[in-house]
């Protein structure tokens, strides 16, 4: 019992001396966090495949229509991000009513579009070959959709709760349809599908 009194009164002494010790001012240079994000035209968009192409990641949502450019600062446009449009990363309800996509897209991203509710008219391009799940979920406006005839697949959720569609046709193209991909479209009237298998 002697030995731990000893002990807690010494490392007590070194807790106070270390305690009286001036603590030394150090000054770090400031830094600015500047987002990787670069805007034009309202859009935000970023370098991907080495600088060498553009993916459109967001829009400034008062803005009801929109036209992507084919290129910006000489590179081209190929990708619509995930969430571009979509009022999941916005605290404000969409006002987007129409989009025009140029033929330098390729790509369009999950929930790219999801919940612009009063999203009405969209033509894809021939360019574009592929629609992440939920490209265009919960557009309720949405009346005509023009599919590229290059796309291959109609992904899961593509176009659940479109409830304003009213007919669409699928390219020859399309060999897949995911799960849901037009689940609760109340008033889709007519589907019309590839004729080869």
């Amino acid at each position: 019992m002697k030995k731990i009194r000893t002990f807690l009164a010494a490392l007590t002494a070194v807790t106070m001396c270390v305690g009286a010790v001036p603590v030394a001012q150090v000054y770090l240079p400031q830094v600015s966090v500047v987002a990787s994000a670069e805007s034009a035209d309202g859009l935000t968009y970023k370098l991907i495949n080495n600088g060498t192409e553009i993916s459109i990641t967001g829009y400034d949502t008062d803005m009801t229509s929109v036209t992507i450019p084919a290129e910006i600062e000489g590179k081209p446009v190929t990708t619509i991000g995930q969430y571009a449009f979509s009022t999941i990363q916005y605290v404000k309800e969409s006002k987007l009513l129409k989009v025009t996509i140029p033929d330098s897209v390729t790509s369009i991203g999950e929930s790219a579009f999801s919940d612009c509710v009063h999203l009405r008219s969209v033509t894809l391009p021939n360019s574009v070959k592929t629609l992440g799940e939920s490209v265009f979920s919960e557009c309720t406006e949405l009346k005509e959709i023009t599919l590229s005839d290059n796309l291959i697949e109609i992904p899961d959720s593509a176009f659940y709760k479109c409830s304003s569609l009213t007919n669409i046709t699928l390219p020859e193209s399309v060999t897949t349809i995911g799960y849901c991909a037009f689940k609760d479209c109340v008033g889709l009237k007519q589907l019309s599908l590839p004729s080869t298998p």
